[in-house]
């Protein structure tokens, strides 16, 4: 092999070497502009740590419940924790921001279709004075936990009402179904949990 072939192996050797050292250089450097950026966003995430009901979704933006104990209101023509025509009763959702950063929007929907005949859902509202509830789609409820609110235990506690509408053309069914219900119906709760980011809330 000639002198000058020998010369021009060597800077391709070189260069090979070169070009790998700055590959390994650069490929280090953003590994660490990576973690750098990727621990700055961890720290920067604001806390989202929600309960519904005491149960925590704060891995998901929905929770599916089954409501099978109403609050039956008092009736002096029925009996204590018995459901019948004439009626009314109510249950609650709690909607807990436990160590939340964020404003909260939440979504109640109520599946009525299980309810027995007779038996309407009549109401959803929130207990504390001065917060509103909207009904944004059939049987679908919005609040909003405003940032300012969150924090000292402060917590969202929405009241579905029902009532058992009387027609006496069908005292021989409402037997049945008080017999068979008592005071415990099966009302399915679908309640999803979003960050509220100053949309409008529009009813229908």
């Amino acid at each position: 092999m000639q002198k000058r072939e020998r010369e021009q192996l060597l800077l391709l050797i070189l260069t090979i070497i070169s070009l790998i050292i700055s590959a390994y250089s650069i490929l280090n450097s953003y590994a660490v502009f990576y973690s750098e950026i990727s621990g700055q966003a961890e720290e920067n995430l604001a806390k989202w740590n929600i309960t519904v009901n005491n149960t925590d979704i704060t891995a998901g933006t929905q929770q599916n419940f089954t409501i099978e104990s109403i609050n039956i209101e008092g009736n002096t023509n029925v009996k204590p924790n018995k459901i019948a025509p004439g009626a009314t009763g109510s249950f609650d959702i709690i909607i807990n921001p436990v160590d939340t950063e964020v404003s909260v929007r939440y979504d109640v929907t109520v599946d009525t279709s299980m309810l027995p005949s007779g038996i309407i859902l009549d109401s959803v509202s929130e207990t504390a004075a001065g917060v509103a509830i909207t009904k944004t789609a059939a049987n679908t409820y919005t609040g909003i936990i405003p940032l300012s609110s969150i924090g000292s235990g402060y917590k969202n506690d929405v009241k579905i009402s029902f009532s058992w509408t009387n027609n006496e053309i069908n005292n021989a069914n409402d037997t049945e179904i008080g017999a068979a219900f008592g005071s415990k119906m099966q009302v399915p709760v679908t309640v999803q949990v979003t960050q509220y980011l100053g949309e409008t809330i529009t009813g229908i």
